[in-house]
């Protein structure tokens, strides 16, 4: 079975599969799609919970003894096989089709992943677990889908938002899921239910916190190194959640990276730096940086964004916003030293 993330709510109103493989591009949908699994598992009474973190040397054979341990605190139980890559490699597809072929009774498998090329969707060990549960994919919301998505969250809330409103929303979070859902909830708490216009929205965004998501890339992409500083720490200051920061930085990286790897015609850059959650204000940002450093550079940087997510994970070595500071301070020298 497939299913899409708004499809769930519905979907829970009947008993649980006994697996869900829930994965994408979208790290809001992911989350949302994790927590509303796990709410509805706690509510039919799986009350034990077994976490497996996919990591370089990981044991399978780990699935396979937490499948056939006895609960002794609860009838029922769910395995959360966390998998950031999606990719288990051959010993790993193995073990989750073994899994799926003599799936224990009373247990419920969570396997939580990030995106999944064509190709891996159609592997053997995907099917597997869609066969015996379902693959719920997280699909990047367009911008052409995204006025829409932004308008049924806000009702959701209990608002009911003019054109304008919305028009004004779109630009403010520039297609950044998580940012506009920050905006969302924030509305929801200030405004309540009712109407929301034009002005209500630009008074609110006003009056928002002093730095964003955007201010940091854009300080960090022209090589600013005492301004992506401060912002950052603003940002830390403010409460904004390190996965969060980290999420933009890593967005803007990979933008830079895949902008330099791939190098498309000058008229494409709008279109590809679409694909990658970069709209038109940032575009110039990003091809500029671009133009800096070397392809392994950037690529470095990337993966040193993997290594911080460990550590905000609390698997990894460091504290998260110092080791986000440091990706960050090398991003923009490596802007600024050309």
């Amino acid at each position: 079975m497939q299913l899409k993330p708004h499809d769930i709510p519905r979907h829970l109103q009947r008993n649980l599969l006994p697996a869900y493989l829930v994965a994408g591009d979208e790290p809001l949908l992911i989350q949302e799609s994790v927590d509303a699994l796990r709410a509805a598992a706690r509510a039919q009474g799986y009350d034990e919970r077994e976490v497996l973190e996919v990591e370089p040397g990981f044991e399978w054979e780990r699935l396979q003894h937490a499948a056939g341990n006895l609960s002794l605190f609860s009838e029922r139980r769910l395995i959360e096989l966390r998998l950031p890559d999606g990719k288990p490699g051959a010993e790993g597809a193995r073990a989750l089709q073994d899994y799926c072929a003599k799936a224990p009774p009373d247990t419920l498998l969570l396997v939580i992943s990030g995106r999944l090329p064509g190709k891996a969707r159609q592997s053997a060990w995907v099917k597997a677990l869609e066969g015996l549960g379902a693959l719920v994919y997280c699909w990047p919301v367009g911008p052409r889908e995204f006025p829409g998505w932004l308008r049924r969250r806000l009702q959701h809330h209990g608002l009911q938002p003019s054109d304008d409103a919305i028009e004004l929303l779109v630009a403010r979070s520039e297609g950044n899921l998580l940012a506009a859902n920050q905006e969302v909830e924030k509305l929801a708490l200030l405004h309540g239910q009712g109407p929301l216009d034009g002005d209500t929205v630009a008074a609110a965004v006003a009056d928002s916190a002093r730095y964003d998501l955007n201010d940091l890339g854009d300080a960090m992409l022209t090589g600013d190194r005492g301004r992506a500083w401060h912002v950052l720490q603003g940002l830390r200051e403010e409460g904004t959640a390190a996965p969060l920061v980290l999420w933009a930085v890593a967005r803007d990286l990979r933008a830079v990276a895949d902008l330099r790897c791939k190098r498309p015609a000058k008229p494409e850059w709008e279109r590809f730096l679409r694909g990658h959650g970069i709209f038109r204000p940032r575009v110039p940002r990003i091809a500029g940086a671009a133009r800096r450093g070397q392809r392994q550079e950037w690529l470095h940087l990337l993966s040193r964004c993997a290594e911080v997510d460990r550590t905000v994970k609390g698997v990894g070595e460091g504290r998260a916003w110092d080791e986000l500071a440091r990706v960050v301070d090398a991003a923009a020298r490596l802007v600024a030293s050309g």
